[in-house]
């Protein structure tokens, strides 16, 4: 580890593992996640025997095991409809390109207008597609996703909302929004050169009205899932 790579094994106190572990977590670690790295760390210190000297007086974290889960089809549902009541006008194509396509949250805030290629009809995105600029794994990017006829008709409305986005601009540019006067939300001061911010308190918002629980990587999953569930899919 590069906290304590410069100690010798030998001085590494059981207060040392667990201010490494508070660390961690501060930076957003999962306890999995750090529980791996204290793993590799206790392997290290049982090789040179002195593992035992500590080992009673480090403790694990506590790991989800609720992680990759498929939202089922009827909860779906019940997320889209709480998600159209949202007052982020964003929410709605965010949520629905991730169900539709797997992307990450990473790679769909970095996805860019020159990312799309686009079929339109009478001012109506009828068909299209994205490629993914740039994603954590070699495989990942640079890989083709289609849009489903769902991803084409809340693009369309989203499309329109920036009327003078180009080929750089941000497919999801940074933005503030109003609802003054109970009006339907409105966005304004629009910086299409960044990519918005997170979407963390609209979402978890909807997941309350929907009356459900769940990440928002579990929308990649569920994509994943219906993939794997689709016969005419490699």
């Amino acid at each position: 580890s590069e906290e304590l790579g410069g100690r010798l094994v030998c001085d590494i106190r059981p207060e040392d593992i667990a201010a490494l572990q508070q660390k961690r977590q501060q930076q957003g670690f999962g306890g999995r996640r750090i529980n791996y790295e204290v793993g590799v760390l206790q392997q290290i210190l049982r090789k040179h025997g002195v593992w035992a000297h500590v080992a009673d007086q480090v403790e694990k974290l506590n790991e989800r095991h609720d992680v990759g889960r498929q939202i089922p089809p009827d909860e779906v549902e019940k997320l889209l409809t709480a998600v159209k009541q949202s007052g982020s006008p964003a929410l709605l194509p965010l949520v629905v390109l991730s169900l539709d396509t797997g992307l990450r949250a990473s790679e769909v805030r970095a996805l860019r207008r020159c990312d799309l290629a686009l079929e339109w009809k009478d001012g109506v995105i009828v068909a299209g597609g994205l490629t993914v600029p740039k994603s954590k794994t070699e495989g990942g990017t640079g890989r083709h996703v289609p849009f489903t006829p769902r991803v084409c008709a809340v693009l369309t409305l989203w499309l329109a909302r920036f009327p003078d986005a180009g080929p750089e601009s941000y497919l999801f540019p940074r933005h503030a929004v109003s609802q003054a006067g109970g009006m339907n939300p409105h966005v304004y001061d629009v910086d299409l050169t960044k990519p918005m911010a997170e979407w963390k308190t609209a979402w978890r918002r909807a997941l309350t009205l929907a009356g459900i629980r769940y990440r928002w990587h579990d929308l990649r999953h569920t994509f994943i899932t219906r993939l794997a569930e689709n016969p005419r899919v490699s």
